[in-house]
């Protein structure tokens, strides 16, 4: 019903912002817009705190740094981790987790905890709940790989960009905006969506070949500092805006 109401007031609207072409496309289908009503405006990020450059990291780690719930993949992740334990192909394999933990998410964070600790694997895991900025940096910057292994659909994914700004390749499914960041920033792989073996081989291929992880890393980093800014991000609308005046009647 929202949908179907932005769609009867879109004669009202000059433009609509979307940060993804991906996004774009849904808000073009449910509200039934034309493509000339929608523009893409990609979100950037803040680089204060990033421009410190990542020092080696001492122990081949995981990361996930999202909301830990259900839709944005922790429990694909968790299963990808106890896959990737079990074959043993990356000895002292870490997995930490951290990001916004509300009270409603406690008994699925319990869970996950319990799937882990029957396997004997609790001591290799770090949950980092509600981190602030300065704590969020510190966090990627001991990873290896990254990745939040959304279920369904996401808007953007602004954990991403931040994961690349400290220099850390990211695993992402091969669906909803993933596709066109890893095609603009060059920072880390696509696999099969809501497939835990395909995502375990994913972080393998990264994490095996260190080399391929720092490129990966380094491409993402350098992208992210000249094409995902907040000041670029802002330019954008500023461009929307001075639009939307100069075509005042």
């Amino acid at each position: 019903q929202a949908w179907e109401l932005i769609g009867k007031q879109a004669t009202h609207v000059h433009r609509f912002v979307a940060v993804s072409q991906y996004c774009a496309a849904v808000m073009r289908r449910r509200a039934n817009l034309p493509a000339s009503k929608v523009t893409v405006v990609r979100n950037g990020i803040d680089l204060e705190g990033y421009d410190r450059i990542r020092p080696p990291v001492a122990g081949a780690a995981i990361g996930y740094l999202a909301r830990m719930c259900p839709a944005k993949g922790l429990e694909l992740l968790v299963d990808a981790f106890i896959t990737m334990k079990r074959t043993d192909r990356i000895p002292g394999l870490r997995l930490r987790v951290a990001g916004a933990m509300t009270m409603a998410d406690r008994r699925f964070v319990s869970k996950m905890k319990r799937r882990l600790a029957a396997r004997g694997l609790m001591p290799w895991v770090d949950f980092l709940p509600n981190p602030d900025r300065g704590k969020k940096q510190e966090f990627l910057r001991s990873l290896m790989a990254f990745s939040v292994p959304v279920i369904g659909g996401e808007a953007f994914g602004l954990y991403v960009l931040e994961a690349l700004a400290t220099g850390v390749p990211v695993v992402q499914p091969r669906e909803g905006p993933f596709p066109e960041i890893i095609e603009a920033t060059g920072g880390g792989i696509l696999v099969e969506p809501r497939n835990a073996k395909a995502l375990a081989h994913g972080l393998e291929e990264v994490l095996i070949d260190p080399r391929k992880g720092r490129i990966l890393g380094q491409r993402g980093r350098d992208a992210v500092f000249r094409d995902f800014t907040s000041r670029q991000m802002a330019e954008g609308m500023l461009e929307v805006f001075r639009e939307a005046l100069d075509r005042r009647p």
